[in-house]
C-alpha cells in the first residue's frame, strides 16, 4: 500500500508542474490572438486571462492534493473550455438532432428517469433506470453550471454533464474510479474537452500502479479509439431511442462497449 502511494505521489509530482504551466500557456495564447481592434482593451484582457489562468492553475494544484475535489473539475472546466465548447455547439448545429436538442433545450431530469422506468425489458430506457436505480442516483443531484450562463453554448456543457449516465450505460463502464476514468478518456477523444482530459489524469493517480498500467497499455488506447469510431455524441437525442433495443442504440451510433 505504501508503495502505491508513493508511487501515485510520484505521478503527481511529475504533472503538477506541468498542470500550472499549461493552464498559463493556455491564457497567454487566447491573448495573443487578439484581433488588431482588440488592442485598445488589451490590458483588461491580459488582467482577466491572468486570473482566469491562475484559477485554473490553483485548482488544478489542489485537485492532485484531492482528487474528492469534482466541485474544482468543473470549475476549470467552465473557465477553460469555450473554444471546444463553441466547436461543439456548431458541430451540434450540423445535425439534425443536434439542432433539436438546442432549440429544446432537451433536459435530464427525475421525469426523464421516471419515464425511463415504463420501458420494456432490454430496451436503452430499462437498462438506464436499472443502472440509476441500483445506485440510488438521481438526475437532478448533479450540480448545475455556474460561469457560461450568457454564452451562446452553455447548454451545450449542460448537455455534456447529463448525458454522462448515459455513456455509462452505452458503453458498459462501471462507476468505479477505474469505469470513470475510462469514460473520461472516450468522453476527451469524442469531445476534445480538456477538462475529460484532467479528469482522467486525477482519477487514475488515485489507482494502484499496475492498474495504472492496464489503464495506458489497454484501456486508453481503447478508450481513444471508441471516442474517435462513435458519433458526436453531444448531438444524440438518446431520449428518443429509449423503447429500442439496448444493442441496436448502441449499433446505430457506433458505440463499442468496454472489453471484459
Amino acid at each position: 500500500m505504501k508503495s502505491a502511494q508513493r508511487a501515485s505521489q510520484k505521478v503527481r509530482d511529475k504533472y503538477l508542474p506541468k498542470v500550472r504551466a499549461l493552464s498559463l500557456l493556455h491564457a497567454f495564447c487566447d491573448v495573443n490572438r487578439a484581433s488588431p481592434e482588440s488592442q485598445g482593451v488589451e490590458s483588461t484582457r491580459i488582467s482577466s486571462f491572468y486570473r482566469a489562468a491562475l484559477c485554473c492553475s490553483f485548482a488544478s494544484a489542489e485537485i492532485l492534493r484531492d482528487p474528492a475535489r469534482a466541485d474544482l473539475i468543473g470549475v476549470i472546466g467552465e473557465i477553460s473550455s469555450d473554444r471546444v465548447l463553441s466547436s461543439l455547439y456548431n458541430r451540434m448545429r450540423l445535425s439534425e438532432q443536434g439542432r433539436f436538442l438546442l432549440l429544446e433545450k432537451t433536459r435530464v431530469t427525475n421525469a426523464t428517469l421516471i419515464h425511463a422506468r415504463s420501458c420494456s425489458t432490454g430496451t436503452f430506457g430499462e437498462a438506464y433506470a436499472h443502472f440509476m436505480d441500483t445506485r440510488a442516483f438521481r438526475p437532478e443531484d448533479r450540480p448545475e453550471t455556474k460561469f457560461s450562463v450568457q454564452k451562446p453554448w452553455h447548454y451545450v456543457l449542460v448537455r455534456l454533464r447529463e448525458i454522462h449516465d448515459y455513456l455509462h450505460v452505452l458503453f458498459d463502464c462501471p462507476t468505479n474510479i477505474e469505469g470513470e476514468v475510462i469514460l473520461k478518456a472516450i468522453e476527451f477523444a469524442n469531445f476534445k474537452l480538456p477538462v475529460s482530459c484532467l479528469g482522467a489524469l486525477v482519477g487514475s493517480v488515485q489507482l494502484p500502479v499496475v492498474v495504472q498500467h492496464r489503464l495506458h497499455d489497454h484501456f486508453f488506447p481503447w478508450a481513444t479509439r471508441a471516442g474517435l469510431k462513435c458519433e458526436p455524441l453531444e448531438s444524440i437525442h438518446f431520449e428518443s431511442s429509449f423503447n429500442a433495443p439496448l444493442q441496436e442504440v448502441r449499433k446505430l451510433h457506433g458505440i463499442i462497449t468496454l472489453p471484459k
